[in-house]
C-alpha cells in the first residue's frame, strides 16, 4: 500500500479531510519564508486539535524543517508536538544522528547520480510498522525548499528507489499525475504540497480527496494486474 503524506497542511478542515481520505501522514512546515509556514504554538493548537477529533486514529505529524540547528529543532517540536522531523537543507543535516528514529532527511538531487549518492549517505534504517520514511526525495530547485511544483525527474527518482525500497516521492505530483508514477517507479509513499492547493499555500479539501483517490485506484489496478498474471 503506498502511503501517502499530505504536506503543508494549517487548519483543521485539510487535516480532517486528509485523514478520513487515508492519509498516513501529515506535514507542518515551520520554515518561515514559506507561504505554507505555522507558527510553532499554532502548530500546536492545530496537533492537539487533531488528536482531540482522531484519537488513536490520528495520523504521523511530521515537522518541516529547513536549514535549522539541532537546538530549534527539538525546541520547535516539543512546542508543537508533532512526531517527527524532516530535514531539508545542510545544515539541518547534521540534526539526523541526534533525533534518531524520530526524523528522516528530504534531499533535491540535481541528477540520478546525485540521487544514488544521497540516499546511500542519508537513508534511515526502518521497521516495518515504522511510519516513517527512509528518505523523501523531492524536486531540485537553486532556491525553494519543496512545494514548487515541479515533477521529479523519472531518471533522479528511479535513482533514488534503486538503492532504497522506502522512499518517499515528492515534487510537482498532483491528483492528475500520481496514479501514473505510482504504476512508473512503485514508491514507497507520496508526498504532495502544492498539488492539493487552489491558491498558493491553501489546501482544497477535494483536491486533497482526489489525490488519495488516484493513489488508492493505482494500488487496485495493481492489484487486479497482479492477480490476472
Amino acid at each position: 500500500m503506498t502511503v501517502v503524506k499530505i504536506c503543508g497542511i494549517q487548519d483543521l478542515p485539510s487535516a480532517r479531510a486528509a485523514i478520513q481520505a487515508g492519509a498516513a501522514l501529515l506535514g507542518i512546515n515551520f520554515h518561515p519564508p514559506s507561504p505554507r509556514f505555522l507558527a510553532p504554538h499554532t502548530a500546536a493548537e492545530l496537533v492537539v486539535s487533531i488528536r482531540d477529533e482522531f484519537g488513536s486514529e490520528s495520523p504521523t505529524i511530521v515537522g518541516i524543517f529547513v536549514e535549522q540547528p539541532l537546538a530549534k529543532i527539538i525546541e520547535t517540536m516539543a512546542l508543537s508536538g508533532v512526531d517527527a522531523a524532516q530535514l531539508t537543507g545542510q545544515y539541518s543535516h547534521p540534526a539526523i544522528a541526534d533525533l534518531a528514529d524520530r526524523a528522516y532527511v528530504a534531499i533535491r538531487p540535481r541528477d540520478a547520480e546525485e540521487a544514488g549518492e544521497l540516499v546511500r549517505q542519508f537513508r534511515q534504517d526502518r521497521e516495518i510498522a515504522d511510519p516513517l520514511p527512509a528518505i523523501l526525495v523531492d524536486s531540485y530547485h537553486s532556491h525553494q525548499y519543496g512545494g514548487t511544483g515541479e515533477l521529479t525527474a523519472l531518471s533522479i527518482a528511479a535513482a533514488a528507489i534503486a538503492e532504497c525500497d522506502r522512499v518517499m516521492l515528492a515534487g510537482g505530483l498532483t491528483p492528475l499525475n500520481v496514479a501514473a508514477r505510482i504504476k512508473e517507479l512503485q514508491p514507497w509513499g507520496v508526498d504532495v504540497a502544492s498539488g492539493v492547493e487552489s491558491t498558493v499555500g491553501e489546501k482544497d479539501v477535494t483536491l486533497i480527496q482526489q489525490f488519495i483517490a488516484a493513489v488508492h485506484t493505482s494500488e487496485t489496478q495493481r492489484f487486479n494486474a497482479s492477480t490476472r498474471g
